[in-house]
């Protein structure tokens, strides 16, 4: 892939409820002893995402298109998510964790992704630009966002999605979660940091 190219059309950095696609995200790598490169705090090295350039996540979008199919013979919005993160886990099976064999100063999601290099921040921002593909197409209407939180010395990535009536719903890579996430349920599984000040507003359900 022309990294060049690629990089030229890149227009924001990706963060809490900033469009993902075309965007790039900061994330830490530094060089180990072995020649190969590991995910930790040290440098930054720039996710690039770029869905009209990124063969693998259109082969992931069809994906996800055909297990819907499958299921109701269409795409119903109620059924997306699941089938998102189905998709995303299963593209990543088998992969090493944290390794990345790109040399590049800027390292694209589709190489990621052909490359199984498994970590929960590339399948957060893999599901988030499904997501976002999924709501251009007109299926789904509501806000997709890429969350963080360091808790414990950990990192934590998730996709937030809120639907139009101001529902929450989360895919979790780190825990395995996903769903609905009432006010009252997120405290009590103890997922609280899933969480933001304005949320106090919305109706529990």
């Amino acid at each position: 892939m022309n990294e060049g190219k690629l990089e030229s059309r890149i227009n924001n950095t990706i963060k809490p409820d900033s469009p993902i696609d075309k965007g790039e995200y900061t994330h830490y790598i530094r060089e180990g002893e072995d020649g190969r490169k590991y995910l930790t705090m040290i440098s930054n090295k720039p996710i690039i995402v770029n869905y009209e350039k990124s063969p693998k996540l259109q082969e992931l979008y069809k994906k996800a298109e055909e297990e819907l199919s499958k299921l109701t013979g269409k795409i119903n919005k109620n059924f997306i998510l699941n089938a998102v993160y189905s998709v995303v886990d299963k593209a990543f099976e088998g992969g090493e964790s944290n390794r990345v064999s790109s040399n590049k100063e800027k390292i694209s999601l589709d190489d990621l992704i052909k490359d199984k290099v498994e970590n929960p921040l590339y399948k957060t921002l893999t599901a988030a630009v499904l997501l976002e593909q999924f709501k251009k197409e007109e299926h789904i209407k509501g806000t997709i966002s890429v969350e963080y939180k360091k808790l414990n010395g950990k990192d934590y990535f998730w996709v937030r999605y809120t639907n139009s009536k101001g529902r929450i719903f989360i895919l979790d890579f780190n825990s395995e979660f996903k769903g609905v996430v009432p006010l009252e349920t997120a405290v009590l599984k103890g997922r609280e940091f899933y969480k933001r000040p304005e949320d106090n507003r919305y109706i529990k359900v």
